[in-house]
């Protein structure tokens, strides 16, 4: 993407772009902050929720920031940012998931944590939602009953 894109979609000139971002790698680098913060913003929100309440939430929040994340899953820099982004988030889900259902970790419980936690990313969230048209709040309830299930399931093995 060109400043000169940036500039229009965002409607700032692009005198101050330049001014602020002397090139497109300190363009990227603000933003691989700033998707930090955004994340770090989210496992804050983890800490004070319990993880099934956090996983129905999660997608209402993809709705209210639907241009991010689109560009996070699409852009050729929203990509690489969420290979490296996603692996922190998965295993910060993991250990929270771990932490409060004191589920132990083990060959034959791995695989079912990693569906658990692959259920609430923002992949699921476009294809629920382009595939079914179905909202961000409609997704989470679905997801929160999933994972719910899943977990109250994987306690009792």
């Amino acid at each position: 993407v060109s400043f000169k894109e940036i500039s229009t979609k965002s409607k700032i000139p692009l005198r101050t772009i330049f001014r602020l971002f002397r090139d497109k790698e300190a363009l990227h680098a603000a933003t691989e902050v700033y998707l930090g913060q955004i994340m770090a913003a989210s496992v804050g929100e983890l800490a004070k929720q319990n993880f099934v309440s956090f996983a129905t939430n999660t997608f209402s929040v993809y709705d209210r920031n639907e241009g991010l994340v689109l560009a996070y899953l699409f852009s050729p820099f929203g990509r690489s940012a969420r290979d490296i982004l996603r692996q922190k988030f998965n295993q910060l889900l993991l250990d929270q998931i771990s932490k409060e259902y004191k589920i132990k970790s083990s060959t034959e419980n791995e695989p079912r944590l990693a569906l658990i936690v692959s259920l609430v990313n923002a992949k699921l969230w476009y294809d629920m939602k382009t595939d079914f048209s179905l909202s961000g709040r409609a997704i989470g309830s679905a997801v929160g009953w999933a994972v719910s299930t899943l977990l109250t399931d994987l306690r009792s093995t």
